[in-house]
């Protein structure tokens, strides 16, 4: 995480706001479409495994081979689009074709998905830290040399290569081969039917966290691209950390239903004190030196981030307590409720972002994003199976309410 907003950082300060709005844009372009390459659900590949730990050969290769399908599938589907948006734009669409080749890659990522099954995310954690550092200075190198914005999305493709290599490397070492994976069409159209739902909630959710990028670049200008994505760069740089979080204590929740209910609602409860305090703490701490973070890491140029930060990083309490309700509705087989409150999400951001941007620019899609972030997981309150959760959520918001206890 250091690392990635370090040299992040070094590069947006080169690029200035304008080529690094461009920039901005490109990623936020690639990462809309690499969801629609994800055919089979991460959860319920991790579940798969956890409950069939003898199918795991037969699981992981016909993940991965749904998936492959679907990069190529998303890597084609992204190539046209910005040809047809952009279509006088050479630079911005040089960057998303040469970014988007990358999405087949994604398909290694059931390794990820296996590690994480047997709570063992270490590993994949070194393998792609290994890649990041190397990247990292190659990335670096890219910037001493004055090299040309171009010259950054073909190190973003060779590190989702190297990344993919460093992934079967670990898992060769593990003691587990990638040669035993099987593809069976049966698990195959089963993992699509379960998966859909998820799956379509995962793309309404990135078009609900990107799609202010993709609105401001043609409602505004490159430049506000770049302040955008400066304070967003800060204040997403941890967003992993949830999410690693949640991924990692997976099987410790899923272990609790079958136990007992109680102990299933506890570990939830858990979960989303553990999420409000982690959010909530980063949150204060940079909203009182936004200014000067912004100041700091990115210079003067970018000073204009400082109110989009201080906007901005409060949409991460939503986000985190989002990520922990997800494994209820996962656990309980109510995906749908996932997709429907990213949904809601989605068109509150649209509205929000038509209204706010050409008045506010970066500043108004900041509030958007935290407005509609916020909604979209209040909304599970909605729905009967969500209300408990949903109050168990609002509690964790309260100081006072955080008691942890062991998922052990």
């Amino acid at each position: 995480m250091a690392v990635g907003l370090f040299v992040g950082v070094w590069i947006a300060r080169y690029l200035g706001p304008v080529q690094f709005g461009q920039y901005s844009y490109a990623l936020a372009f690639i990462t809309i479409f690499s969801m629609v390459g994800a055919l089979a659900a991460d959860a319920n590949v991790i579940r798969d495994v956890v409950r069939e730990p003898s199918a795991r050969d037969e699981i992981l290769g016909t993940a991965t081979f749904l998936k492959f399908l679907g990069g190529l599938l998303a890597g084609a589907l992204c190539m046209v689009a910005i040809i047809v948006l952009r279509p006088e734009d050479t630079v911005v669409r040089w960057l998303v074709i040469i970014l988007a080749a990358g999405i087949m890659f994604q398909a290694m990522e059931t390794i990820t998905l296996w590690f994480q099954a047997q709570v063992q995310s270490k590993y994949t954690v070194w393998a792609k830290n290994i890649a990041v550092l190397i990247m990292a200075s190659v990335k670096v190198t890219l910037v001493l040399l004055y090299a040309p914005i171009v010259a950054f999305a073909w190190a973003g493709l060779a590190e989702a290569l190297l990344s993919t290599l460093a992934l079967i490397i670990v898992y060769h070492m593990s003691g587990q081969r990638i040669s035993t994976w099987l593809i069976d069409l049966h698990r195959a159209k089963v993992l699509l039917r379960e998966s859909w739902p998820l799956l379509i909630s995962a793309l309404t959710a990135v078009l609900y966290q990107r799609i202010d990028v993709i609105m401001l670049g043609e409602m505004h200008s490159e430049a506000a691209v770049g302040i955008y994505g400066a304070a967003t760069r800060i204040s997403e740089a941890w967003y992993f950390v949830p999410m690693a979080l949640v991924a990692s204590l997976q099987p410790s929740i899923m272990r609790a239903k079958e136990h007992s209910e109680e102990l299933f609602q506890a570990r939830l409860r858990n979960v989303y004190n553990l999420m409000s305090a982690l959010s909530i703490s980063v949150a204060t701490i940079v909203t009182i030196f936004a200014d000067g973070l912004v100041n700091l890491i990115f210079g003067q140029s970018y000073e204009a981030a400082g109110a989009v930060l201080v906007m901005h990083v409060w949409a991460a309490v939503a986000v985190s307590l989002g990520v922990a309700s997800s494994q209820y509705l996962i656990v309980e087989n109510l995906q749908k409720i996932s997709m429907y409150r990213t949904t809601i999400g989605l068109m509150c951001n649209l509205g929000l972002n038509l209204l706010l941007i050409p008045k506010y620019g970066a500043l108004g899609a900041a509030v958007a994003t935290l407005i509609s972030y916020s909604f979209a997981t209040i909304s599970m309150g909605l729905f009967v199976q969500g209300r408990q959760q949903t109050v168990m959520m609002l509690r964790s918001l309260n100081p006072l309410e955080w008691r942890f206890v062991s998922f052990r």
